[in-house]
């Protein structure tokens, strides 16, 4: 048991440096190996529009897709980084996906680098190697698609937002603003968390005017970037499109009669049918027809069943923070693993599925147990904006990809708490009854999502399950 135990210590009396520099090593592995066996695999259809949008516009024909049109309905940003690597290798996403690969490879190492100044150094350590080893996420780096940069993006956006505070010194204000600006070129949606960053710059010390200042300087950085895009889609489609034409797309899946709080293929073929045929018959000019009629659709679904549009929200909050064993399961439909008997699936399943929910209890300990600073405010402060945002429209579990680092950190600092919490010693008593509430209404909730997901579970379970091929 020494001589087994000899290289965990070792590792734990790593420097700073060393320990981030073996971090990304663990972190890049197992994710290039992914590439290297599966990086050749077909696109799935998101990754086919990222792709074919940056190859036309690599190649000289502008940010174009189907047929050579113009589109705005992918945002910038991940299709600049797409583009950027195929004017120098050429069209080729394995060349993509092994650098994207590199990248994610960081994901644990900026873990560790926000986690270390929020929880402590062996908090964030635990932060840095769970996500390191977060199989979700290995797996994910094979595809083309937007949470593989904005993860990174995201973090050291965090990074920098916590230096801006503590140091007071306007270049992390800049680097933070920077960082912000790509963020919301990848991802729009995140373009309204700006508004939260006054408060948190300004309490507890009340401090308003240095507060107003450091937000104004990020949101005007964050502008400069995105108004050049703003310009550009108005010239495409006629009216102003913030940064892509998918808010009444997006509406649309998520505020009609089937609606069940989560992505629906159906509704969105139908809008891709809308769109193909407004443009064969001449009746519209871009892609913007989809988030009009979209939003006219779901404006006039809230108006007729507000109710309905209300009890949609508690459904997509556990569509979003659920198991991932949907994705899961329409994997190992389309035969990515073979045949397997029913009990090694739900083996496997259980597997794949269990390191969410540790990090979930874990994170919660951490939390109820966390020393409260301006970092653990602005991960909560995150962890609430895109719940919120995605209860607004529709969730599923994909979606909560760029807060697992967040909730790692919260877990690495829980792992050290969890015998304490577990014989009720320590902290906060009222915290640590609020933490016991959440963990329970948790369990509950993903309980409650792999039931209603018994009829994949059947499917898969059957002969020939592999080879179903289940919807998404």
């Amino acid at each position: 048991m020494t001589r087994i135990a000899a290289p965990f210590r070792a590792v734990g009396r790593m420097r700073p440096g060393r320990f981030a520099v073996f971090l990304f090593a663990l972190g890049l592995i197992p994710r290039l190996i992914v590439v290297l066996l599966l990086g050749q695999s077909p696109l799935g259809v998101d990754e086919v529009e990222y792709d074919l949008i940056a190859a036309n516009l690599a190649s000289g024909q502008g940010y174009s897709w189907y047929m050579g049109l113009p589109t705005a309905f992918r945002p910038p940003g991940y299709v600049f980084f797409l583009s950027a690597i195929y004017a120098v290798a050429g069209h080729n996403f394995y060349i993509a996906r092994i650098v994207q690969a590199v990248i994610t490879g960081f994901h644990a190492v900026l873990t560790y680098a926000v986690g270390r100044r929020i929880f402590g150094e062996q908090a964030g350590r635990w932060g840095g190697v769970f996500v390191a080893a977060y199989v979700p996420l290995v797996l994910y780096a094979v595809g083309l698609l937007t949470e593989n940069l904005f993860i990174p993006v995201l973090l050291l956006s965090v990074l920098f937002l916590l230096r801006s505070r503590e140091e007071r010194r306007w270049r992390w204000t800049i680097a933070a603003g920077l960082t912000l600006g790509a963020a919301v070129l990848i991802r729009p949606d995140f373009t309204l968390f700006l508004a939260l960053l006054l408060p948190w710059y300004g309490l507890p010390d009340r401090s308003w005017r240095r507060a107003a200042a450091q937000t104004g300087v990020i949101c005007g950085i964050v502008a400069v970037m995105v108004i050049p895009w703003c310009i550009r889609n108005y010239n495409h489609t006629g009216q102003f499109v913030y940064l892509d034409t998918r808010p009444g797309y997006n509406l649309y899946i998520g505020y009609r009669e089937d609606a069940d709080g989560s992505f629906d293929m159906d509704a969105a073929i139908e809008l891709a049918e809308l769109y193909r045929d407004a443009m064969i018959s001449g009746e519209a000019e871009s892609d913007v027809i989809m988030h009009n009629w979209g939003k006219e659709q779901a404006l006039a679904f809230i108006r007729a069943h507000p109710l309905r549009a209300l009890g949609l929200v508690p459904l997509r909050f556990m569509h979003f923070w659920s198991l991932e064993h949907r994705m899961f399961l329409f994997a190992y439909s389309y035969n990515y693993v073979g045949a397997l008997p029913p009990a090694a699936v739900i083996g496997l399943m259980a597997l794949l599925m269990s390191p969410f929910a540790f990090l979930c209890l874990a994170g919660v300990v951490g939390t109820a147990y966390a020393e409260r600073n301006a970092g653990l405010a602005l991960l909560l402060l995150l962890l609430a904006y895109y719940t919120a945002l995605h209860c607004a429209v529709f969730g599923e579990a994909r979606l909560h990809f760029p807060l697992v680092p967040i909730i790692a950190m919260a877990a690495g600092a829980g792992v050290g708490f969890l015998p304490r919490f577990l014989k009720g010693q320590g902290g906060d008593r009222r915290r640590r009854a609020a933490a016991a509430a959440v963990m329970v209404g948790l369990i509950a909730m993903w309980s409650w999502g792999v039931a209603e997901s018994v009829d994949r579970w059947k499917v898969v379970l059957s002969p020939g399950g592999n080879t179903a091929q289940l919807p998404y």
